[in-house]
């Protein structure tokens, strides 16, 4: 299986360290073998999970730890495990000595515009068994703050850099699509020459050239504090129209609409909202919410947003249940809409920061354990619709 037992107490030790584990909720071991690193994580976080794809070594391992309520071991292919059900126990921390052959299935080649990379060590052969035939390196990932770059098409990004790399001695005007405006408008932007090949390309020149192809030629702008939005009374009457920005510095109630996003296999699309919200900016919230506009109806709100925020254009939702507002709604009249959809979901990268889709008993597992990582709204929305 291409598998080099990492042997060197030393550095087994060091590599532990730098997950910084102590304490931690959760951390996660890809491929613990023969357990050279697992014995110095093993009693620091307070869940250690293992996965492990030999079948003869996971036995020995589940053997190993029977018994501790605070070691799991799991027999499977860590390329295929959900880590979903796990987002209850707070931020992963995954450490593995993986198999050059199946590296770049767990390691995203694209890596750089969600995490931070650092290389903390380069190893030699010797400290492996058997050895292998080139050095092997040791990096550290964590999580990108979203504000260090612009907003940009995730998936129009991923697209463009595969075909950018798909022929590395070609020029890059011979690899991707007719750019807006023509091929010299492109460089131009970059201020490169015509001839560029897209390994000379910075990260923030590739995501210029995202931009490029999204026609976004503006600096990022949150919401807008000029928007109307009608103010209500206790019933839930319109008793007058003021700004966005004047309505949540006074804390007057209004309204708003929630969608949960129903897939035909029960799960629900959840959204992380963008760090551009002006309110639980990177929570995690409904597949779309927001406001009223003035005048708007909820059920019209409601097919505004799943096609503003997530690309999805449907004629109408089904309302699920009507929620009085309060400080568990931050002042909001809330209708919680439910749509079907089985296609692909579009995010605004403006409105997302990610989103992805969840089982029900997942999501109500983490919002048990960690209502923090949620909007407020989405929280009483969840409760609300569970209990129905």
């Amino acid at each position: 299986m291409g598998q080099n037992f990492l042997q060197d107490e030393e550095i087994a030790r060091w590599i532990g360290d730098q997950v910084q584990p102590d304490g931690a909720d959760i951390v996660v071991e890809i491929g613990p073998g023969m357990g050279a690193l697992t014995k110095h994580l093993v009693g620091r976080p307070k869940k250690l999970i293992l996965i492990e794809k030999d079948s003869q070594l996971a036995p020995e391992l589940q053997s190993q730890f029977e018994g501790r309520d605070d070691v799991e071991v799991i027999h499977n292919d860590a390329t295929r495990i959900n880590l979903r059900a796990w987002f209850k126990h707070g931020p992963l921390r995954i450490v593995g000595n993986l198999p050059y052959s199946v590296g770049s299935e767990i390691l995203n080649l694209l890596v750089q515009k969600d995490w931070n990379v650092e290389m903390l060590r380069v190893v030699p052969p010797e400290v492996f068994v058997p050895k292998p035939r080139v050095d092997s390196a040791i990096i550290r990932l964590t999580p990108r703050d979203p504000a260090t770059l612009p907003v940009f098409d995730h998936v129009l990004f991923d697209r463009l850099v595969r075909m950018g790399f798909s022929q590395r001695r070609k020029q890059l005007k011979n690899l991707l699509p007719e750019a807006p405006g023509g091929w010299e408008s492109l460089i131009e932007a970059l201020g490169v020459t015509g001839m560029v090949r897209a390994e000379a390309l910075s990260l923030t020149q590739w995501i210029q050239i995202a931009r490029h192809y999204e026609q976004r030629h503006e600096a990022d702008a949150g919401q807008k504090a000029s928007e109307m939005f009608d103010v209500v009374n206790e019933r839930n009457e319109v008793i007058e129209q003021l700004t966005r920005g004047e309505v949540h510095k006074r804390k007057l109630l209004h309204r708003a609409v929630h969608i949960f996003v129903i897939n035909k296999r029960g799960h629900i699309y959840l959204q992380q909202r963008s760090h551009l919200k002006d309110v639980s900016p990177l929570k995690w919230d409904s597949s779309a919410a927001g406001h009223l506009d003035a005048g708007e109806s909820y059920a019209s709100a409601a097919v505004r947003e799943l096609g503003e925020e997530i690309g999805i254009h449907i004629e109408a939702t089904e309302l699920a249940t009507q929620i009085p507002a309060g400080d568990n709604t931050d002042h909001e009249f809330v209708e919680l809409h439910i749509a079907r959809h089985d296609g692909p979901v579009r995010c605004l990268p403006e409105e997302i920061a990610t989103g992805d889709w969840f089982k029900p008993e997942d999501i109500s597992a983490w919002v048990e354990a960690r209502p923090q990582d949620f909007a407020k709204g989405f929280v009483t929305c969840w409760k609300a619709w569970a209990q129905k």
